[in-house]
């Protein structure tokens, strides 16, 4: 197999798609306060947003080389001898002779209200509740559909018509065409359509984007489309303040934040069914049965083994924190500043229990401008819903252990 590249799509013109995007946004945003006392306040917010972005979604995918055997009745006169002698030639171009589209409407909402004040002593406090929407829509045009691109390039003459046809209509027992190296992950095989039913449209790679007829576009790529709604509902109070009043360090009085805060998280996912591996009718498999109980695959379009999942699901959690800075020194011979700080907070998950983090902090300026500082702490990341939920699987490839095709020639 010879293997050359190059093709007729400006791939460095297309770099402008993703970077200047047409971008309509809507924006409403409203804020108010209405003092009830001296020292007591009403606060309001209102934000909305709608927002929709379009561009040009090209290439619709990548693979190392694509291949094409010495009986294509596509390929170019100058390469055939080569083809013949070889076995087959192979193109690093990647699918850009389909048109596609991405579109994405993203809303957000905001709403916030509550009551912040001032005691007598100077301490503040606040008492709020937010709660907030996000919603993304996602559709796009042109998807490739894995099984079906590589089944419509390997093309043949058809001995009873004399015209070019998918080799996996003229010879249903043909194996399924697969890249050399596996990039990306693919398992090959007839997934979406039955091979000898007619229904495979060939496609010629070999000359350009104009060259691939619609009805093999419209057979080859398919729409799909992704939801994702995100909401978030919090509750909190907190106070801050010093120890002014009644306990002083060397440094000065003793700062502090605490609080307590209620949030509800829930998120939902959704795919269409060609992301989700849903088989449809015609397949030679079960129509509605999963592509990833059939082969190591787990998508019908790109990427063909990234696994999408519907998912909807929720958690709450209570939090409880309390900061302090002990500002032991201050204005002191080599001690501008020595102040020790301290944080702690103590979490109630619905789905893992209860959790602590915690941070101190050492602050020493012996002067003006320099100053040293030190932190030790232990965090905690709770799982997010998809976390808790879903185990998303990676499917990786040792290229060691990858076998290079007979008669490759770079």
């Amino acid at each position: 197999m010879r293997v050359f590249g190059g093709d007729s799509w400006n791939v460095y013109g297309n770099d402008a798609f993703d970077v200047l995007l047409p971008d309509e946004k809507l924006t409403v945003n409203l804020l108010s306060h209405y003092d009830l006392t001296d020292q007591t306040t009403l606060f309001g917010e209102f934000k909305y947003v709608t927002q929709e972005t379009d561009t040009d979604a090209r290439p619709n995918s990548f693979w190392d080389l694509l291949f094409g055997a010495a009986d294509n009745p596509y390929l170019p006169s100058f390469i055939q001898g080569v083809a013949q002698s070889t076995g087959g030639v192979a193109t690093t171009v990647d699918p850009l002779f389909f048109d596609a589209h991405r579109t994405t409407e993203r809303d957000t909402l905001r709403i916030v209200g509550g009551l912040e004040g001032e005691l007598d002593n100077g301490w503040s406090w606040e008492i709020s509740a937010n709660y907030g929407r996000f919603e993304q829509d996602v559709n796009r045009t042109g998807q490739v559909i894995n099984d079906r691109f590589f089944a419509a390039i390997d093309a043949v003459t058809d001995p009873a018509t004399g015209q070019p046809a998918c080799r996996a209509d003229v010879n249903p027992s043909a194996p399924a065409m697969n890249t050399p190296f596996q990039i990306p992950s693919y398992e090959a095989g007839y997934f979406s359509f039955t091979p000898g039913a007619g229904t495979c449209v060939p496609i010629n790679i070999w000359a350009g984007q104009g060259a691939v007829t619609s009805a093999a576009h419209d057979w080859v790529t398919t729409p799909t489309w992704d939801e994702l709604e995100l909401e978030q509902t919090v509750i909190a109070a907190s106070l801050v303040g010093d120890t002014e009043e009644f306990v002083n360090l060397p440094g000065g009085p003793i700062g502090f934040a605490t609080g307590i805060e209620w949030r509800e998280e829930e998120s939902t996912a959704k795919f269409d069914p060609w992301q989700l591996g849903v088989i449809p009718s015609g397949s030679p498999f079960a129509a509605g049965t999963l592509l990833e109980t059939h082969s190591a695959n787990s998508n019908l379009v790109f990427r063909p083994q990234l696994q999408n999942k519907n998912e909807s699901g929720d958690y709450d959690t209570t939090d409880v924190y309390v900061e302090v800075s002990l500002p032991l020194l201050s204005d002191a011979p080599f001690a501008r500043e020595l102040t020790l700080d301290g944080a702690g907070r103590w979490a109630d998950y619905s789905t893992i229990g209860s959790t602590t983090s915690w941070k101190t902090n050492l602050v020493w300026a012996p002067i003006d401008d320099l100053a040293f500082r030190g932190s030790v702490s232990q965090a905690v990341r709770a799982p997010n819903i998809t976390d808790y939920l879903v185990q998303k699987l990676v499917k990786i490839i040792d290229p060691m252990t990858l076998v290079m095709p007979p008669k490759l020639m770079l």
